[in-house]
């Protein structure tokens, strides 16, 4: 029968260890691969954030297009100026449309108010931090729609409460709907420092916009001001 010594399992021990400086190498290695691998982690995460961003919208795209199917084929206001109760905003009549849980009439209290709701899918884009110093109100809001829709059903924007008929525009998929904003349920430029009615571009400097045909595009600040761009999608919606 073959022996093992002590000794021999000693040198066996010594041999097979791994030394400080092979540790230290192999530590080394990770680190570097660490290094190189994390950029590509955060872009990926990046582009999955604002791949749910853009099935949000299309998803909101979806339920604004079932709403005007059973209101005369009429949108949402954006906004109800001078309205203060929970229903003073497109998200409310269109939550039950989304496939999501209906909001309550109930800014903020119930399980399933407009405020609680605003902050899941579809209404809330993953980018999006509910509570935001750099938005000290209404953080939450994700995405805004189109002035245009409350301002163009008449003359007094301010009395308005309920928007404009589909059948007024002439060109849906040319026409700005939807895109991503904070603080206020409408927009009507596409500034970042005009934090109430501008846009905020949170995906690598762009943002994803929900046009009234039901398909969403990526833009940069910088594309948007090109030429005519803007006032073409967003500022004269009846005229395309």
């Amino acid at each position: 029968m073959p022996r093992f010594s002590l000794l021999s399992s000693r040198r066996y021990s010594i041999l097979s260890a791994f030394t400080l400086v092979e540790l230290l190498v192999t530590v080394a290695i990770l680190v570097i691969l660490t290094a190189l691998l994390f950029p590509t982690i955060n872009s990926s995460i990046a582009r999955a954030k604002s791949a749910q961003c853009a099935t949000n919208l299309q998803q909101l795209g979806l339920a604004f297009t079932l709403y005007s199917a059973e209101n005369n084929n009429t949108l949402p206001a954006s906004y109800v100026l001078g309205n203060n109760a929970p229903d003073n905003n497109w998200w409310y009549p269109i939550s039950k449309y989304t496939g999501a849980t209906p909001m309550a009439y109930n800014w903020t209290t119930d399980p399933n108010s407009v405020m609680a709701c605003s902050m899941r899918p579809p209404f809330h884009c993953p980018t999006v931090k509910n509570s935001d110093p750099g938005f000290p109100f209404n953080a939450w809001i994700s995405y805004k729609m189109n002035f245009q829709f409350r301002y163009q059903t008449t003359e007094n924007a301010s009395f308005v409460t309920t928007g404009v008929s589909r059948s007024r525009i002439p060109s849906p998929s040319k026409v700005l709907l939807l895109s991503e904003g904070r603080v206020t349920p409408e927009f009507f430029d596409y500034k970042t420092n005009d934090i109430p009615y501008g846009l905020q571009y949170p995906h690598g400097g762009k943002l994803n916009a929900l046009f009234l045909d039901g398909h969403v595009e990526s833009f940069t600040q910088a594309s948007l001001m090109i030429g005519t761009t803007w006032d073409d999608m967003a500022n004269h919606p009846f005229d395309n």
